[in-house]
Parts: C-alpha cells; structure tokens; sequence
C-alpha cells in the first residue's frame, strides 16, 4: 500500500529539482539545502511509493520508468498545492511581535523564518530574544513575550506539540572512554528538558556521571563539547557545528523532546495569532529538513 505522506511537498520538490537538473548536488543548490537532505528527501519519496524512481551514480540521476510517471504527477501536485497557497494567502502582516525561544531553534531553524518573513511581510517588526524555557514561561506570564517556543519532555498530556525531537549523545571522543569511566556531562542550567533527560537516563541505567560543565548559552556549551571536558545531548537538526556525535552504543538511548509554541489564553492580537500560524507551518518542515541534514551524521557515527 502506498503510504499517504508522498503528498509532502518537500519531498515532490526536491524529486522534480533531481529529475530537472539530473544530479543531486546540482538540485541541492538550486532549492539551496544540502546534497544529503536531497538524498533523504528523495529516498523517502521513493519509500512512500515503493518504487525506485531514479537510476543514479555519481555523476547522474537519471529517471527510471516509473519515475517518468511520477515526475507528471509530482508537477500537477506541486501546482495545485502552489496555487492553494496563493489563494490563501494571507495579506503582508503589519505590527510587532515579542518572540522568545530556545536558543538551539534560533541557531538553526530561525535565519530561514526571518528570510520568509522579510519577503512575505516586509512592514513586520519581531523582537527576539532566547533563554531557558522556564524563563521564558515566566516573561510570557508577565505579559513581557507575546509568544513563545520552548522545550520539553515529549509524551507529556500537556498542549499540543509543534513537533518532536530525537535526542543523541554527543561530544569529543576522548571525552568518554566507556561503561566502567565516570560520564562527565556538559548541561544546560535545571530544568532544561534535555538535562532531565540525561539524568534520568543515567540514574535509571546506574551509570556514574560528574557535572562538568553548565551553561544557558549553546555557543558556550559547544566550546566545552570541542575542547573534550565532556559529553552532552542534542536533538538531531540541533547538533552544533563541528561537535562529534558519539556512537549510540557507548551509552543508553535517551527520550525525546518536543518543542511548544505558546501565547496567553486572553490573546486576541490578530498579528500574534497569525505569526503563530506561521511558525506552525514553517517550524516542522525547517526542522525536518535539518533533521535530514545531519541524519547522516548519527548514523555514520553508528
């Protein structure tokens, strides 16, 4: 049976750029991603439908037959979906908006947003600023944020969430030799989702750990990850730049976390509700795309 998520445009666009330019390196930079997320991308196109659509190797990726047949489709859905968009559309956006978020979002998924955001709605002013989430969840009650997104543990009865995360450990190999060395950590400040996470794990596992390091600032933590004084857990998409993801079997398998998106109940401010609806558009296809970026990563690390 043919899985219903073919439909996903993401993954329509990146097969017709594929089949129009004949190479994923050259389709990646013309929707500017990365070769691996175009390769994820199509991998699981071809997995919905269960049929190989490409005859590739390093120098091409040519259609196979049943690709031809799909390649008409995939342009009809496109348009349809492109023209569904225009028609509802909604009219450039005109006031402030005081966002606060976790600051791993705005390293990775927000520069994408603001892009959206300047060419869509160039009259619109955003105020931005990170922190922990109980934090954050504090200005949002004092009336100081219009909006929020946040983290926390996932699988909770709690609001819905914007979407899931799959944590994994991370750090300089020197770092952690094994089960018998005592793991030392690199944390965000309590009670981040992901410091529960990892010593609940450890706790639950047996496992000795040592604080290391702690700090609010993910710049921060990513020196402490580089310089080797310990090990720490990020969500796939989120993993800063240059740190090692480590094999999954040195240690055990972490939960999940999720991000929230949140405004006061009395919020009837028609640009905060609709800057909402944007980010719950927008947020879980640039996540996604992140997650297929470094996917390869985790697994490669084994």
């Amino acid at each position: 049976m043919m899985a219903s998520d073919f439909l996903e445009p993401e993954r329509l666009r990146a097969f017709v750029t594929v089949a129009e330019t004949g190479n994923f390196t050259r389709a990646a930079e013309r929707l500017h991603l990365t070769q691996p997320a175009i390769t994820v991308q199509v991998r699981r196109l071809e997995e919905s439908v269960g049929k190989a659509l490409f005859e590739r190797n390093s120098q091409f990726a040519r259609l196979t037959k049943d690709g031809e047949v799909m390649l008409g489709y995939a342009r009809e859905l496109l348009e349809v979906i492109d023209r569904a968009r225009r028609q509802f559309a909604q009219p450039p956006l005109e006031g402030s908006v005081r966002f606060g978020m976790v600051e791993d979002f705005g390293t990775t998924a927000l520069p994408a947003i603001l892009g959206r955001l300047s060419d869509e709605h160039p009259h619109f002013e955003l105020t931005v600023e990170t922190g922990l989430g109980v934090d954050l969840v504090r200005r949002l009650e004092a009336g100081s944020l219009d909006l929020i997104l946040t983290k926390r543990v996932a699988g909770g009865n709690e609001s819905a969430a914007l979407c899931r995360q799959n944590l994994v450990w991370v750090g300089q190999p020197k770092a952690f030799k094994g089960p018998d060395d005592v793991v030392p950590l690199v944390l965000y400040p309590a009670p981040a989702a992901s410091r529960e996470i990892i010593l609940r794990t450890l706790r639950e596992n047996n496992i000795r750990w040592s604080v290391r390091f702690e700090s609010a600032s993910i710049t921060t933590l990513r020196a402490a990850l580089l310089s080797g004084i310990g090990v720490a857990a990020f969500g796939i998409g989120m993993i800063p730049e240059g740190v090692n993801v480590l094999p999954q079997s040195l240690l055990p398998r972490l939960a999940d976390t999720e991000y929230v998106l949140d405004w006061r109940p009395d919020c009837s401010d028609h640009v905060v509700t609709t800057f909402a609806s944007i980010l719950h558009v927008t947020a879980p296809l640039l996540i996604e795309r992140l997650v297929a970026e470094q996917t390869p990563l985790v697994l490669a690390a084994g």
